[in-house]
């Protein structure tokens, strides 16, 4: 019997060895988990914003990133990448806002707002929709670091118009005015404000008025008391809610040649009786700033198109997803 190994049968063993190794291969590199479940992540979405009432679901994941952008849903980890599309509109996704992912995961605004919010479904002052635009902006169409939990909440908010006047106020000087107020006289000034539809705003202009008397208006102005040059221009408006251009003229109704005013120039404007913001027009460089009252509800929430807003309840709808 012959017990010695034939002469190529190491050729067979390191043929055999170099293709266990290739298949080992291959088995380490595949996948030793699934993906995230994408489809159950947009119908735990769609469960939320299907609902004609305000509602939200939860569902635990085990994606290490969520991206939404539109109507798709993305989760991501080490096994792989899934979509799925939701239903149901737009949502905002809201990871990395701190108040925003509380109200997601059931808290209310009230609590999380405090004073900008009456009860808790009146943003006030608006301070909940514009962390919704300012969420979207950030986060729609980016990955965002997941928790494992995603949280889903659909709710309706009653938005009051927020603060009501922002303004800025530019000067026109005054020509034909002796060189010692040639740079500081204004003929005319023109206040540039955005306010909430409707409102009824009065603005008053104040200023020593120049006449061709002399230094003593400019010293007046610049040591204040009470001047007879001192006098007032007064105008009322309607805001249109949207931005509107206020020229008010110093000129006299006499037609004095040399009327004007020196400023500074004061600014106040008032709204329902009460002063809402007050402020200095000093040079004639361009439009100076003179208030500021914050952004309009309307104009905040038309920034973001997954803010819908009810046509006969004026309310605003908005889904939020933190995961």
């Amino acid at each position: 019997m012959d017990w010695e190994a034939p002469a190529d049968a190491w050729y067979v063993w390191l043929a055999v060895s170099i293709v266990s190794v290739a298949v080992a291969g291959i088995v380490l590199g595949l996948p030793t988990g699934p993906p995230p479940d994408a489809n159950q992540a947009a119908n735990t979405i769609d469960r939320v914003t299907g609902n004609t009432y305000d509602a939200s679901a939860t569902y635990e994941h085990d994606a290490d990133e969520v991206k939404i952008e539109g109507p798709t849903v993305s989760l991501r980890n080490e096994h792989g990448t899934a979509h799925s599309s939701i239903a149901y509109g737009t949502v905002i996704p809201v990871m990395g806002n701190e108040r925003l992912e509380k109200v997601a995961r059931g808290a209310s605004l009230e609590s999380v707002y405090g004073d900008a919010v009456e009860t808790d479904r009146q943003d006030v002052e608006g301070e909940f929709l514009t962390d919704l635009v300012d969420a979207y902006d950030e986060t729609d169409g980016e990955w965002q670091i997941a928790d494992g939990e995603l949280a889903v909440r659909t709710l309706s908010v009653e938005a009051e118009t927020g603060p009501t006047v922002a303004a800025a106020g530019s000067i026109e000087q005054a020509e034909n005015v002796s060189s010692d107020f040639e740079d500081t006289a204004a003929t005319e000034t023109t206040v540039r404000y955005t306010a909430a539809s409707g409102t009824e705003m009065e603005f008053e202009l104040t200023g020593f008025e120049y006449a061709g008397y002399g230094t003593e208006d400019l010293d007046a102005v610049e040591h204040g008391g009470d001047d007879p040059g001192l006098r007032n221009v007064t105008a009322t408006q309607f805001a249109d809610g949207s931005q509107t251009d206020l020229e008010l003229s110093f000129i006299l109704a006499d037609g004095g040649h040399h009327n004007a005013f020196v400023y500074p120039i004061a600014v106040g404007i008032t709204t329902d009786g009460s002063l809402e913001c007050e402020g200095l027009l000093e040079s004639n460089d361009g439009f100076e700033h003179i208030c500021d009252g914050g952004s309009i509800t309307n104009d905040v929430a038309s920034d973001a198109e997954a803010i819908a807003q009810d046509a006969e309840s004026g309310e605003y709808r908005v889904t939020l997803v933190t995961a």
